[in-house]
């Protein structure tokens, strides 16, 4: 009868929380990215961002005519500086990408380097929006994270300084993991949902020791090029992920968590023979997948959940995923063969010091609001619902949006 009563409000709050995950993903982080090469008095460009960023930023433009709405956009903001005498030879156009992504290139005859390229783009559009931009020549390096307030990316003399420059690269791509973690509210969400399960601070040491290390697995395979990941799936799976632990926290008792097991999986076959009416049949294979996933973690979880192991080989394998949601902002870098290494690890470092931070904030911050063994419970369930209704807006929004 508890129960009953309880699961009202805990679906209006799951309901209503929606609408904030509604907001955030209109307001998901926009990024994009673009690599320099000049060799031979020509000047390369490969410009990329993610299809999803570019729906939000030109929200009128059909899914048939966006590349075109962003290539006219892009071809008079992007470029090396008139006053380097350079001529246009091969104008921004798309060219085939991984999916989910979108890639332009173009090109210039230039008669030295350019001292100065310009990438005001989509910053009057999204005002929080970061462009992470490289450019080589020969065996110098450098990188630049451009901002609203720094749209304009002023060229050292390419001989002078390497070593420094190099260095400043790095931690260019450092600070780009940390802004990438603290900018994604679906990573923050699942951190918060994963510390709501966990029972002290040795279970919460191993949760985030398996999640870290699912996600560096992942981010690394998949920068390899031994994975492929597709964007709008992986993107949808860690919004199941999110519904997963949630449910798991809120249903508790041994026989909730089968009921709830069943209800999920029941949903997302639910959700597989829209799919086959809607004809898209790849949905359905990835939903098949998911609901049996869904049934055997729940279920899993019912019996070992209270074991270390199997809170590290869980958080593992959620890592797995969402590290692919890493790799997918890495690799629209479009980073250098030979500088592939030092770059990952720069950027998964800043992910990790990113994520550890949140934890250590979302752990403090939740011992602080500990007064009463009952207030703690209504205010875990809570968090518990709100989380579970962003993430199933996320789920369903990416899937089918």
């Amino acid at each position: 009868m508890a129960v009953l009563v309880r699961m009202p409000p805990l679906i209006t709050i799951a309901l209503l929380i929606s609408c904030a995950a509604q907001l955030a993903h209109a307001h998901q982080s926009s990024e994009s990215a673009s690599r320099w090469q000049y060799a031979d008095h020509q000047l390369s460009l490969r410009f990329t961002v993610s299809e999803a960023i570019a729906t939000a930023l030109f929200p009128d433009a059909s899914a048939r005519s966006l590349q075109r709405t962003v290539a006219d956009y892009l071809a008079d903001r992007v470029g090396p500086s008139g006053a380097d005498n350079c001529r246009e030879v091969w104008r921004l156009e798309t060219i085939r990408s991984s999916a989910g992504f979108m890639q332009l290139e173009a090109k210039w005859d230039c008669p030295k380097v350019p001292a100065v390229l310009e990438i005001d783009a989509f910053f009057e559009l999204a005002t929080e929006h970061s462009h992470f931009s490289s450019f080589v020549h020969g065996e110098p390096f450098s990188q630049k994270l451009l901002t609203a307030d720094r749209p304009v990316w002023r060229l050292h003399p390419p001989q002078a300084d390497t070593g420094q420059k190099t260095d400043r690269a790095y931690h260019s791509l450092f600070v780009t993991g940390v802004a990438h973690i603290l900018g994604g509210v679906d990573h923050l969400v699942f951190l918060l949902a994963m510390l709501l399960i966990c029972r002290g601070t040795t279970e919460t040491f191993w949760a985030v020791t398996g999640f870290t290390l699912g996600h560096s697995i992942s981010l690394v395979l998949a920068v390899l090029g031994t994975l492929q990941p597709n964007a709008p799936a992986i993107e949808a799976a860690i919004g199941l992920t999110i519904v997963l632990v949630t449910v798991e926290r809120a249903a508790g008792s041994e026989s909730r968590v089968a009921s709830a097991a069943f209800a999920v999986s029941i949903s997302l076959l639910l959700l597989l023979i829209y799919s086959l009416f809607a004809g898209t049949e790849w949905h359905s294979l990835l939903l098949a997948g998911m609901a049996m996933f869904a049934l055997c973690y729940l279920l899993l979880a019912r019996d070992f959940g209270q074991q270390a192991s199997f809170r590290i080989l869980a958080t593992a394998l959620f890592g797995l995923v969402h590290g692919l949601g890493f790799a997918g902002a890495f690799l629209a870098i479009d980073m250098p063969a030979n500088r592939l290494a030092l770059s990952l690890a720069a950027f998964n470092i800043g992910v990790e010091i990113g994520q550890l931070l949140l934890v250590s904030l979302l752990a403090l911050v939740w011992r602080a609001v500990r007064v009463t063994g009952r207030l703690r419970s209504i205010a875990s369930e809570t968090l518990a619902a709100g989380a579970c209704g962003m993430g199933t807006f996320w789920f369903v929004s990416r899937l089918f949006g």
